[in-house]
């Protein structure tokens, strides 16, 4: 049973403004969800004052809501005439709900040897990384600044991006250590990756091709907001093909800057989606002896940037 106060009464009540109200209405939708999996059945009875004073002619109590919603909760006649007398019930506002969505770029390496891997876990430079932010907020400029509503809720977005790159292997555990900071409020703008999250030449997975070492990266890049305005920026990457082609040339030139190599491609592509990242790696890896790497030079070599391409 989960009892639902309209705003006046919950004004009464509990005080507040129509700000905690929504808080309140989230807060239920978070403690329904939790009991989606479980064998019960929740049913929601809306706070009615005068039916709840027939039932009740003594001390008014918050615990007498409960004691009541739970009596008309069990019988089916008294559901339906306050299903009647409030036919619709307030919603949450989700759209508001604070999300955070972690975007890892696919970064692509080629080495010359393997002395070259030992760059991998420079930190990579913060004017740079500020650049990266400032091409997504004007990519989706037409979406408002981050403003926090309450602790639960805000409205626009802003971003965060790691300052280094990390291996396949660590992409779980980024995701778990930006979501708790997300959830302390101690995520800035750029995120230190911590050590052992890290690219290094021991955790990078590599494959040997011809005179070539080929590895794959990460860098992650993190978007807070609301859950409309996260859902929206989603939406618009698959619709990119998972490329931003004002973003990729900025990425492409802060690593090589870094580390002194080359990438097999000069696009980057963007995944949200951890499952999706593992099935995509495992068809580069399945096909790598497939890829056309006969055009690929060093960095300071090449006159104009290569696709990675599969040889048909």
């Amino acid at each position: 049973m989960m009892l639902i106060y309209p705003f006046k009464d919950y004004k009464k009540y509990f005080g507040g403004n129509i700000e905690d109200y929504k808080d309140y209405l989230v807060n239920r939708h978070f403690h329904r969800e939790h009991f989606e999996e479980e064998p019960v059945r929740i049913i929601d009875v809306p706070f009615v004052f005068e039916e709840y004073r027939k039932w009740n002619k003594g001390i008014d109590t918050v615990d007498a809501h409960r004691r009541w919603a739970l009596k008309m909760a069990e019988d089916t006649d008294s559901m339906e005439k306050l299903n009647k007398l409030v036919p619709i019930l307030p919603l949450p506002p989700l759209q508001e709900c604070s999300t955070v969505q972690i975007i890892f770029a696919f970064i692509p390496l080629i080495f010359q040897d393997k002395q070259d891997i030992k760059t991998i876990g420079a930190r990579l430079p913060e004017k740079t990384l500020y650049r990266i932010i400032d091409v997504l907020k004007n990519k989706f400029s037409d979406l408002p600044n981050y403003e926090t509503i309450s602790k639960l809720r805000c409205r626009g977005v802003k971003y965060s991006v790691a300052d280094r790159l990390i291996p396949p292997d660590s992409l779980q555990q980024i995701e778990e250590n930006i979501e708790d900071l997300f959830q302390n409020d101690r995520l800035k703008d750029i995120y230190q990756v911590p050590k052992n999250l890290r690219a290094t030449a021991k955790n990078l997975e590599t494959k040997t091709r011809e005179d070539m070492i080929i590895g794959f990266a990460f860098l992650p890049i993190v978007v807070v907001g609301a859950d409309a305005e996260i859902e929206y920026i989603e939406t618009m990457l698959e619709y990119y093909e998972h490329e931003l082609n004002t973003l990729s040339p900025v990425i492409c030139d802060l690593v090589n800057s870094v580390l002194g190599n080359t990438f097999l491609d000069g696009s980057v592509l963007l995944f949200s989606n951890a499952d999706k990242i593992n099935a995509f790696l495992k068809e580069i890896f399945k096909n790598l002896d497939k890829f056309n790497f006969t055009d690929v030079v060093p960095f300071n070599q090449r006159k104009a940037r290569n696709r990675l391409t599969l040889v048909k």
